[in-house]
């Protein structure tokens, strides 16, 4: 096959969503490590630095929009707490009972609330996510194959589940018991090299846990499928679709990243119901709502812009990352280097969405 040849048989299979170790840390994954091409390697550098800089920079500005919305909180509270005192005191002059001790019972409610605020840093989990031996683990529905799973696990700023002892795999076994699906995708590959099983951020595993007569060498079935029953391990292509998946994350506060930043969390919350005879005392309690859902809703908006001015700051770094592999890619297999053209097809392929489901098109 001539190499303009090859070159269009790479870029079809590269626009199709090839199989390939879609890493989820950024701590050296493998696919790069291999890479020959000192230009690729620069870029790839540049590209990291440009990445950190745009997550700093969200970091604080997420940072600001909590600290925006809880002195917006706490200012709320305490107008309510004094509108409530007032009223509590012009019922009492007046001789109304009932007033008064709606009044009282709301304001012991208020005083034993409290505001929790928020942060995008530690100390909060995904809902429904599980703490084990300081880790955070989540089970998520089917997906229509390994590479997703690992995208969306990277996306929440985890990674596709690492079982590295028996006592995680006991512990795996448990956490999917009550599952509808059987099987679930964890990390590890043999893509690179037939027999030689990694971590997709290119470790080697020191535990293993096959099933009879597994792995096989068959085709391209260079993935990990866990049996929840069994606890045991099978190899599979990357396309087997209907499977779940388990993301991890290795400390509580990269969880924290993709807890909702935004929820039920003030004890006393809108519209409660508060038995208020006092028109002053209602007139109080609705300011405070209208507050609390104006703060919460401009908050999320924030949130939601943040997200969509980092990916702005990513995009150049990404590109221009994506211009420098393709010409290595093309160079390396004009002058006959498959190998080094196939590790940079599989690099172009992390910083390329994949296609989307026809069968799911809503797949983020």
């Amino acid at each position: 096959m001539h190499g303009s040849a090859f070159l269009t048989l790479l870029l079809t299979v590269v626009a199709a969503g090839a199989t390939c170790a879609d890493d989820e840390d950024a701590d050296n994954p493998a696919i790069w490590l291999r890479i020959q091409s000192p230009e690729v390697r620069n870029a790839k550098s540049t590209y990291d630095r440009n990445l950190a800089k745009a997550q700093k920079d969200s970091v604080a500005a997420l940072a600001k929009l909590a600290a925006d919305r809880q002195q917006i909180l706490d200012d709320a509270r305490r107008k309510l707490r004094a509108g409530l005192v007032t009223s509590l005191e012009a019922a009492t002059k007046a001789g109304a009972l009932e007033a008064s001790l709606g009044i009282r019972d709301a304001l012991a409610e208020l005083d034993k609330s409290h505001v929790i605020p928020l942060t995008f840093t530690e100390g909060n989990v995904p809902r429904d996510a599980v703490v084990w031996n300081g880790h955070v683990y989540q089970v998520f529905d089917s997906v229509p194959g390994v590479i997703e799973a690992y995208k969306r696990c990277r996306k929440m700023h985890g990674h596709l589940i690492r079982i590295q002892s028996p006592a995680e795999n006991l512990f795996v076994m448990r956490l999917t018991a009550e599952q509808t699906q059987t099987k679930f995708w964890i990390d590890g590959t043999d893509v690179v090299r037939e027999g030689d099983w990694r971590y997709a951020n290119g470790r080697r595993m020191r535990y293993i846990n096959w099933d009879k007569n597994e792995p096989n060498p068959s085709g391209d079935e260079d993935w990990i499928l866990f049996h929840r029953t069994t606890g045991k391990w099978q190899d599979h292509g990357p396309r087997v679709k209907g499977q779940g998946f388990i993301c991890e994350w290795d400390k509580v506060r990269d969880a924290a990243k993709y807890a909702s930043p935004i929820g039920a969390d003030l004890i006393v919350p809108p519209d409660s119901v508060w038995n208020l005879k006092s028109t002053k005392a209602k007139a109080a309690k609705t300011a405070y709502d209208d507050v609390f859902r104006n703060a919460n809703r401009t908050c999320d908006e924030g949130v939601a812009k943040v997200e969509r001015t980092r990916r702005k700051a990513e995009e150049p770094a990404r590109r221009a990352l994506l211009r420098v592999l393709d010409l290595a890619m093309r160079k390396a297999t004009q002058r006959g280097d498959l190998p080094e053209a196939l590790r940079l097809r599989d690099a172009r392929l992390t910083l390329v969405p994949a296609p989307p489901d026809p069968e799911n098109p809503d797949t983020p």
